[in-house]
């Protein structure tokens, strides 16, 4: 996964403009690795399903999580991958989606060793049946998901429980599906971000 997402082109300032990939740092190496490294030894599955990433601003978790949005597409071996970008609303979840998209359209290589394709509203890969789409919180379009990958963004934006409690429900029919959480810190103390990083403070 750490090969894969550091042959993915820069799409922002400077970077971008010199033609730069992604250069993956150390700790960004230990989150990735441990996610998706740590498997059982019989099943080859994942052994972690929920991951939760809380950092400052400007610390690359767009970018980071638009790379396992498309890995999870496209090379995680899953057939009919429904992964998503969701988020409260519409605009928020198209800010690792687009960011994506924009990676894949640059990237011919990417399009032909895996037959990935983009649209206006999606990245898919015609041979696994699998799509990267975003999702927002607004309308009814949270119903019928069969998710193998959600990323959620900034996770102590949402008040409420309904798009997390949706989202993880609807990972049950998938052998190793993953809830990738991203956020900044937030103060609100009753809602489900709280709620996830006090349970990931016991864990530790």
């Amino acid at each position: 996964v750490c090969r894969f997402i550091e042959k993915l082109p820069h799409i922002k300032g400077k970077w971008a403009k010199a033609g730069g990939r992604i250069e993956l740092q150390p700790w960004q190496i230990f989150i990735l690795t441990t996610v998706f490294g740590w498997v059982a030894r019989e099943s080859g599955l994942r052994r972690f399903k929920t991951v939760y990433l809380e950092m400052p601003r400007k610390n690359g978790k767009s970018s980071m999580s638009s790379g396992v949005g498309i890995y999870c597409c496209c090379a995680d071996g899953e057939e009919g991958g429904e992964i998503y970008s969701a988020a409260t609303t519409r605009d928020q979840a198209k800010i690792v989606w687009q960011d994506a998209w924009h990676m894949v359209e640059r990237s011919p290589g990417l399009k032909a060793a895996f037959g990935v394709s983009t649209t206006a509203h999606a990245i898919s890969q015609v041979r696994t049946a699998s799509r990267f789409q975003a999702l927002s919180a607004e309308g009814n379009s949270l119903d019928g998901l069969n998710i193998h990958c959600a990323i959620v963004a900034e996770l102590h934006a949402h008040r409420t429980r309904k798009v997390f409690d949706v989202l993880e429900t609807a990972t049950g029919a998938r052998s190793q599906p993953l809830l990738w959480l991203i956020t900044t810190a937030g103060a609100d103390q009753s809602g489900i971000c709280y709620e996830q990083r006090t349970y990931l403070t016991k864990i530790l």
